[in-house]
């Protein structure tokens, strides 16, 4: 058995032993096996959070872009960098009669947290406390490991950059989803449609992308005709790009949906392709 096979294995069964239901593991090892490979990662662990939904901790890089971009239902909720974290430790709390083991990651000013475990402060459930300390532990000391590797001088990876560029507009932006688009008609969407010509027309490109953020991606092409889709979408990327936040991934997101459905016959639409794609790539 190689030392790659040998990794995986043990992945498997670190799954298995961290009670992670819900992950389809063999989809996630094509994932992360090139950065195994590449980058000579010595851990990835993944934990779960023992709570009404379910959370998990992976320890490693690009691989997160993968998951988020490969399995819908999954959301990241944070991310840092191995080279920004400046402490990282473990720590026990009791809520009443139960027991919780936290991770504690500071990285740039901000403080992260996940949590194993939250067991029943008895007797009969010393075993999963000890192994909820137990992963905590494991989890830091890993961490640590990963830290003291990457403080050596290594080639800056783009799409690792990018990925992290885009992730602190998502934090600096309005939330996205917030408005509901249930139900909307044909009228609804030529209603958007006016409403972002004539706020454009006034030189309100921030209400434009943070309507469109807000309604996000729920919003589908549905009731809407081609050209009034395109509009919709076109007009928030634009505006977006002209604000600066050519990282964010949903100004992406709306100029792909503008240009799947583009009139390239259409003088206007295709001036708006061009002018997304020179403020894209220059």
């Amino acid at each position: 058995m190689t030392a790659t096979d040998q990794f995986f294995s043990d992945l498997r069964m670190m799954c298995e032993g961290n009670s992670v239901f819900g992950l389809d593991v063999q989809k996630l090892l094509p994932l992360i096996r090139p950065e195994i490979e590449l980058e000579d990662a010595v851990c990835i662990n993944v934990g779960k959070k023992v709570a009404s939904k379910k959370e998990y901790l992976l320890i490693t890089s690009v691989a997160t872009h993968s998951i988020l971009s490969t399995f819908s239902s999954t959301k990241i909720v944070w991310s840092v960098r191995h080279a920004d974290v400046t402490n990282v430790s473990a720590s026990r709390s009791l809520h009443g009669r139960y027991v919780a083991d936290y991770l504690r990651i500071e990285a740039q000013g901000r403080v992260y947290e996940f949590q194993f475990g939250f067991m029943d402060n008895m007797p009969s459930a010393k075993e999963l406390r000890d192994i909820a300390e137990f992963n905590t532990n494991l989890m830091v000391k890993e961490i640590k490991q990963q830290v003291e590797a990457r403080s050596v001088n290594r080639p800056v990876d783009p799409d690792l950059e990018r990925f992290h560029r885009g992730r602190a507009l998502i934090d600096s932006e309005p939330p996205s989803d917030t408005e509901s688009c249930e139900g909307w008609t044909r009228d609804d969407y030529e209603a958007l449609f006016n409403w972002m010509k004539t706020a454009l027309s006034r030189g309100q490109q921030r209400l434009v992308w943070e309507r469109r953020l807000a309604l996000g991606s729920k919003l589908g092409q549905h009731e809407a005709s081609n050209e009034v889709w395109f509009w919709i979408n076109a007009f928030p990327a634009l505006a977006g790009l002209n604000l600066g936040l050519k990282g964010h991934p949903f100004v992406a997101i709306c100029a792909g949906s503008a240009e799947q459905v583009v009139d390239r016959s259409d003088t206007g639409q295709m001036t708006a392709i061009r002018q997304i794609q020179k403020l894209f790539f220059g």
